[in-house]
């Protein structure tokens, strides 16, 4: 069992009519099932991954703090050095410091064909962690308390890497704002390069106030985004040839369908972390520095029969192909 902590077994339900929280559909395509197929999955979460952050020092057996400048090599959006010294474990809490701090001839991988390095410097450092493992089909949960001031941009996310594309957004905060939680997912559907993205987002109280619990569960049919135990987005994988959600449990053979081309079904790595915007979102004067992103604890659990059963990281993984 890949865990630090009790086990715990959990049940969710919900009703048809948060159907308000459905996010439209971005991207369709018409299929015909050539057999049919359950995507149902009533057995209850089982707890296998969670770490409370107790040990006041990072595990690495179960993440690694990024060192470099990741997916934005160019600066567009954000110029930070991201460093191990920027994530912390201390008082039961993960923190990732952002700091306003000089770091000069930093090297930059430009370029991979051909290999070429530059060296930059940053007035700003950063922390960022992805977990060792990558995890599949799941219930996914935080409790993280995030920063507040220009140019934070944090994030709780789950991401694949290069070169096959997927990614679910558990939640993003930016353009210096701390009231809009926004919801993203994205998946190279014909494994061309050309990524797929659907956004969604809406506006509630600050979240930097305090502490909230950021839900994802991803399925083979359906992914739901919860804050605090409120059901904000839905998304399912296939709706009728009338644009309208699938909400049974078995794709009949023979029958029409749409799939939503931008669901994403290969294992990612649990990612968390505070980038910092450059450009009109750069920090200025105000921004509070040192800046912590919190997080109280991370938990991640599958479907399973019952509690007594072991779980390694070969079954965290999800290998088979759904469509």
């Amino acid at each position: 069992m890949i865990r630090k902590g009790i086990l715990i077994i959990s049940f969710i339900s919900y009703s048809a009519n948060v159907f308000s929280q459905v996010s439209p559909i971005c991207y369709g395509q018409t299929f015909w099932a050539n057999s049919s197929f359950s995507i149902c999955d009533e057995n209850p979460w089982i707890l296998v991954f969670e770490d409370e952050f107790n040990d006041n020092s990072l595990d690495t057996c179960f993440w690694n703090p990024f060192t470099g400048v990741p997916r934005d090599l160019d600066f567009i959006k954000q110029k930070a050095w991201h460093s191990p010294n920027n994530v912390e474990e201390s008082g039961g809490m993960l923190k990732i410091v952002s700091k306003r701090e000089d770091v000069f001839n930093k090297p930059i991988v430009k370029s991979w064909n051909p290999y070429i390095v530059e060296y930059e410097n940053f007035a700003y450092t950063t922390g960022e962690v992805w977990s060792i493992y990558k995890f599949g089909y799941g219930k996914y949960e935080a409790r993280i308390k995030i920063p507040k001031g220009k140019g934070f941009w944090p994030a709780f996310w789950l991401w694949t890497g290069s070169p096959k594309y997927n990614e679910n957004d558990i939640f993003e905060f930016w353009k210096n704002n701390t009231t809009t939680h926004n919801i993203t997912t994205y998946y190279d559907f014909n494994n061309d390069g050309n990524v797929l993205r659907c956004v969604s987002s809406y506006s509630s109280f600050d979240f930097s106030n305090d502490f909230h619990i950021f839900t994802l569960e991803w399925e083979k049919g359906q992914t739901r985004w919860y804050v605090d135990g409120v059901l904000k987005r839905i998304d399912f994988k296939y709706y009728n040839i009338m644009g309208q959600p699938f909400v049974g449990c078995t794709v009949q053979k023979n029958d029409a369908y749409v799939l939503n081309k931008v669901y994403p079904n290969s294992p990612m790595n649990i990612i968390i972390n505070t980038a910092i915007e450059s450009g009109s979102f750069a920090p200025n004067a105000s921004t509070p520095f040192p800046a912590y992103l919190l997080v109280d604890w991370v938990r991640y659990y599958k479907r399973r029969e019952n509690e007594d059963v072991c779980v390694d990281s070969t079954s965290i993984e999800i290998n088979e192909s759904y469509f």
